[in-house]
């Protein structure tokens, strides 16, 4: 069996390090984007002007994150990638590059999903799936649909880091190849999103008395801090399930190739 070129930063992890090597502290760099996402994605609820300027940012904002992250995890991995080597301005590119086709996808979505029931008003909710990796969205099937964009993107970055350009058919055909591993763990992302977002539901109204005892300014403060926690955990344990998976992936296919 021959192995697809987008596993190849994968190659050195067949006799080293475990999942225990992906410590968090490896992803911090990814905060001030994280904090940036946190704060648009508060004040854009404010206005329909700001939503239609914060939103859109705030996908850029996760974006440069997710970017940071998987950099890192693959690193952890002792995967070989040329991530590291991208200048600001080619991430931006790289970005807007993978964000405007991940939109098609969701739009994509959106069509389906409104083919089985689902209310037109939801529509802008499935354009920002992307958004439900860090964040809550309601919706039975947006953490689904988080998942599925997360692992579509990890293989995006990963074949950027390969010096390729990133094609979601490239992504998807991955996808498919190694289904027996990739599938599973999105629908796992998925219900891992769902109760990630009951969770934060409850802790939210849990915490409403503490921002109404306490100054606006703190309130502030506080309800942004534990928001930017909360994104942090859940940008931290995608990525390095999508490492994992993905690696556990091609160790799978290492061992049927000695075999045969």
């Amino acid at each position: 069996m021959q192995n697809s070129d987008i596993s190849l930063p994968y190659r050195k992890t067949l006799q080293r390090r475990e999942l225990t090597r992906f410590a968090p502290f490896l992803i911090l760099e990814s905060i001030p984007w994280l904090f940036a996402a946190t704060v648009f994605r508060t004040r854009a609820q404010g206005s329909g002007g700001a939503l239609l300027v914060g939103l859109p940012l705030v996908q850029l904002f996760v974006f440069m994150a997710f970017l940071l992250a998987a950099r890192r995890m693959i690193s952890a991995a002792d995967g070989g990638t040329s991530l590291g080597r991208l200048q600001f301005k080619n991430q931006l590119a790289l970005a807007r590059t993978i964000l405007r086709r991940l939109l098609g996808l969701s739009v994509i979505a959106s069509v389906i999903a409104v083919g089985f029931g689902a209310s037109p008003k939801t529509i802008v909710f499935y354009w920002l799936g992307m958004d439900g990796i860090v964040f809550y969205w309601y919706g039975h099937a947006i953490p689904f649909l988080s998942a599925f964009l997360a692992a579509v993107m990890f293989l995006m970055v990963v074949e950027k880091g390969m010096d390729r350009e990133p094609k979601v058919k490239s992504a998807l055909m991955e996808i498919v190849s190694r289904w027996r591993y990739l599938v599973p763990a999105v629908f796992l992302f998925g219900l891992f999103f769902t109760g990630a977002n009951a969770l934060q539901t409850h802790v939210d109204v849990a915490l409403e008395p503490v921002y109404q005892a306490v100054s606006p300014a703190f309130g502030r403060y506080f309800y942004t801090g534990y928001h930017l926690l909360f994104s942090y955990v859940r940008l931290w344990l995608t990525v390095a399930a999508l490492t994992y998976t993905i690696r556990a992936s091609y160790r799978a296919s290492a061992s049927v190739d000695t075999a045969s």
